[in-house]
């Protein structure tokens, strides 16, 4: 014994087992005064080992009993009981405990590395691999470190529990299959090959309450994700074509921002807000150049003016100087000269077709009429043409197919307008040119057509991208506050009238759908509509919303005048301006401005006037309301009468005794009462807007 290691032996009264080879005295470890074991029974031919935590002191046997090391109130030596061989210690087995629970075994002192023991042959031959000097127990495996029981069998290396083997995991599922939580136990077994899960889906399955399982079936081989192209492609020497149409705003550090877009989109109109202000201090400038050779044409007056029921800017001006005449002369074809007119950053390009001069005392000028651009697409400029579509074709695709090649004209498709097919034959067009061609047939169907100031592009978006009854949850494009107006006009409005409407096709691929206004009893109709475009849906929510926009509550502002430039922008036909009238606003759809300029006394003046509402308020608007306008109308016929006459019943609602000969059943067109022929049978919707 040593000092590190103090032992205190108990040597008791009788020796058994005889004498030992070497004269060794056998001696039993006690713990708190109990033996650990009976003593084993001597075998024939060698003396049975003992097997134990604590070291085996050898001491030479000199006859005697020996003596007490230490004081003890044992008695002397007594025979140990015997005990079973293979048997470590008689003690209660245990149950099967969890890797972190310690042995009852750990509470005994640590054996110096310098105390040995002899121990008998047959524990010498034992395999390595066991490693353990407590009876031929079954061999352990790595990285286990629980008590190894004969109802235990081998598990997976990194596994939570030592009962049983778990089922292989799905690749990147981060799940935990030895959970002991019952729902986990259950879902194991529901789940023993997991289904199909999306990518990067994890699923704890130690804490499984409230699991979501989010399964997506597999792809359908045949039907591929198609990967859009790109609409860039890249110019020939990488030369990129900018196009400089919005006015210069000053940006912090000089920025200039750019919008790069695919061909056919139109840029994003940011949202635009007048500040308001105590002083508004403008500086305006005017010019008037010729287009071919840059003279420069001094003005006294100048005018432009658009609205969604014009396809072309008008122009008008007074010019000054003796050579003003001679400025505006056509060339030797007749063609007209283009003049470029600039008002505070904002340019027109517009053509002068008519000029008169007057003379006075001192004064001489020169007053000339016009129009944009897109003139050149009218009469006189070109023929009146007739034809139909002869192949199915989209809407935008059919419009573009009537613009002359030889003159470089666009189309720009607002990005929330819809566009459809349209069937061979559905849409045709008779003796009239181009430009009036596309703008009637794109405002029957309830659309807009906005030519651009200065390039050769038409530009098409809804005639209301906003319906009124939507205006509270949209963003304004326009905010105009109290302080920046120069001029207002109101006036009563006119309350809402029709919350539903019938617009149908043609012959050809028509459809007849009812359109009504969200949320409302659909109860009041209005006069039913058509258009040929109508061959989907898409087109009569065109129509039928712009219809239902026109019979809602009209704003009560009709007009108000702003300046123009810098802090005033000028804002595009259809877009949603928001008034500011003290505490009060009112928003209402842009239908149409104008934009006069003058020089008077050295200074000069440039004013925009907005307007709002259902019509436009102009000479040719107020001249096509004078006209009679008598819709087509679809019905059945329902009876016939003797004076050449029946009686037909309106899909909208009503009937009208009109003149013509048909059959009970037939449906007809009638139009200003007289039929004008058979209808088809026409598919039909119904959808709201």
């Amino acid at each position: 014994m040593t000092d590190r290691d103090p032992a205190a032996l108990v040597l008791r009264e009788g020796y058994g087992g005889g004498p030992q080879p070497g004269d060794a005295i056998r001696l039993m470890p006690c713990l708190g005064g109990l033996p650990l074991g009976d003593a084993p029974e001597p075998g024939p031919d060698y003396p049975a080992p003992f097997r134990g935590p604590a070291p085996v002191v050898g001491l030479r046997y000199s006859g005697r009993h020996a003596k007490r090391p230490r004081p003890h109130a044992a008695p002397g030596w007594i025979m140990p009981p015997p005990f079973p061989r293979h048997t470590d210690a008689q003690y209660q087995a245990g149950d099967p405990i969890r890797v972190s629970t310690a042995s009852v075994w750990g509470r005994l002192p640590e054996r110096p590395r310098e105390t040995a023991a002899p121990w008998p042959q047959a524990l010498r031959e034992r395999p390595r691999a066991t490693q353990s000097a407590w009876g031929d127990v079954p061999p352990r495996r790595e990285y286990t470190e629980a008590p190894w029981l004969d109802t235990l069998t081998p598990r997976t290396p990194h596994t939570d529990t030592p009962h049983s083997e778990p089922p292989p995991k799905r690749t990147h599922t981060e799940a935990q299959w030895g959970s002991t939580h019952p729902l986990a136990r259950l879902l194991e077994a529901l789940h023993y090959q997991p289904p199909h899960k999306r990518t990067l889906t994890r699923l704890p399955w130690n804490g499984v309450w409230g699991i979501t399982f989010f399964i997506r079936p597999e792809p359908d081989p045949d039907d591929p994700d198609p990967t859009p192209d790109p609409c860039y492609q890249p110019p020939a020497g990488d030369a990129v074509a900018m196009v400089m149409d919005r006015p210069w705003q000053e940006q912090p550090g000089d920025a200039v921002h750019l919008h790069l877009l695919c061909p056919g989109e139109t840029p994003p109109q940011p949202a635009l807000q007048i500040p308001t202000l105590k002083v508004y201090t403008m500086i305006n400038d005017i010019h008037v150049t010729r287009l071919d050779d840059g003279l420069e044409i001094d003005a006294a007056r100048l005018a432009l003016g658009l609205d969604t029921a014009a396809h072309t800017w008008s122009f008008s001006a007074t010019l000054l100087g003796p050579d003003a005449v001679a400025a505006v002369q056509p060339d030797s074809e007749g063609e007209p000269v283009t003049l470029v007119v600039e008002i505070n950053g904002y340019t027109w390009h517009v053509l002068v077709e008519e000029w008169t001069e007057t003379r006075e005392f001192a004064q001489r000028g020169v007053n000339v009429q016009g129009r944009g651009l897109t003139a050149t697409l009218t009469s006189p400029y070109l023929q009146p043409v007739s034809g139909q579509i002869t192949a199915p074709t989209n809407v935008q695709q059919a419009f573009e197919a009537l613009l002359p090649v030889d003159q470089n004209w666009s189309i720009t498709w607002d990005a929330d307008l819809a566009d459809w097919m349209l069937p061979e034959g559905a849409w045709s067009w008779g003796e009239d040119t181009p430009l009036s061609i596309i703008h009637q047939a794109a405002t029957e169907v309830g659309m807009v057509v906005i030519p651009d100031r200065a390039a050769r592009t038409l530009r098409f978006r809804p005639r209301y991208p906003v319906l009124p009854w939507q205006y509270s949850d949209a963003t304004p494009d326009l905010t105009i506050p109290d302080a920046a107006i120069l001029r207002l006009g109101r006036q009563q409005p006119i309350t809402t009238q029709a919350n539903a409407v019938y617009v149908h096709g043609g012959d050809t691929g028509g459809r007849l759908v009812q359109v009504s206004r969200t949320g409302s009893a659909a109860d009041r109709l209005a006069s039913t509509r058509s258009s040929d475009l109508i061959t989907h849906v898409d087109g009569a929510r065109l129509l039928g919303g712009r219809i239902l926009a026109d019979e809602h509550r009209q704003p009560t502002i009709r007009t108000i005048t702003l300046p123009l430039g810098g802090d005033f922008p000028l804002p595009s036909l259809a877009d949603l301006v928001q008034v500011n009238l003290g505490s009060d606003s009112e928003r209402a759809t842009l239908n149409s401005v104008s934009i006069e300029a003058r020089r008077e006394n050295g200074t000069v003046k440039a004013r925009q006037t907005l307007g709002f509402g259902a019509n436009p308020d102009n000479t040719w608007a107020r001249f096509q309301r004078l006209m009679p306008y008598d819709p087509l109308l679809i019905g059945e016929v329902v009876a016939v009468h003797t004076d050449n006459t029946v009686t037909v019943e309106l899909v909208g609602g009503g009937t009208q005794r009109v003149r013509g000969q048909a059959t009970t059943g037939d449906t007809v067109y009638l139009r200003a009462g007289r039929l004008e022929g058979e209808a088809p049978q026409l598919p039909t919707d119904s959808i709201t807007v």
